[in-house]
């Protein structure tokens, strides 16, 4: 009983996983814009995934940063579903001097731009 506690409080205080990919040219202080966002939907402990491609989201786009996140929401539902239904986040960053990019608004304490790309 008392390692069932102990391991699932060990699952509930661990922080969320983030993973960060630059594709292209693009250097490590330069200004981002979030474009789009995807929920990533993984079953049976992630063997099968469905999720979109990174050109249905960023048409055209050669530079571009990829965030993967699990939040603490994401934890809380495989936690629930004993891992047969596991979602994870995905947000798209583009330069903010790309050409194709319309910057609507600084996120609030942030350094990235919320926008969109132009169609």
């Amino acid at each position: 009983m008392i390692l069932a506690m102990v391991a699932s409080s060990s699952l509930f205080l661990s922080s969320c996983y983030c993973d960060k990919m630059a594709v292209g040219n693009i250097s490590h202080d330069e200004e981002l814009v979030h474009v789009a966002s995807e929920r990533n939907h993984h079953f049976i402990g992630g063997l099968v995934v469905k999720h979109d491609k990174v050109e249905d989201h960023l048409p055209g786009v050669n530079d571009y940063v990829v965030e993967r996140k699990v939040t603490f929401w994401d934890g809380f539902v495989t936690c629930i579903t004993c891992g047969i239904y596991s979602p994870s986040t995905t947000k798209f960053y583009v330069p903010k001097n790309n050409p194709n990019v319309v910057v609507e608004k600084q996120k609030f304490q942030s350094k990235a731009y919320q926008g969109t790309l132009k169609k």
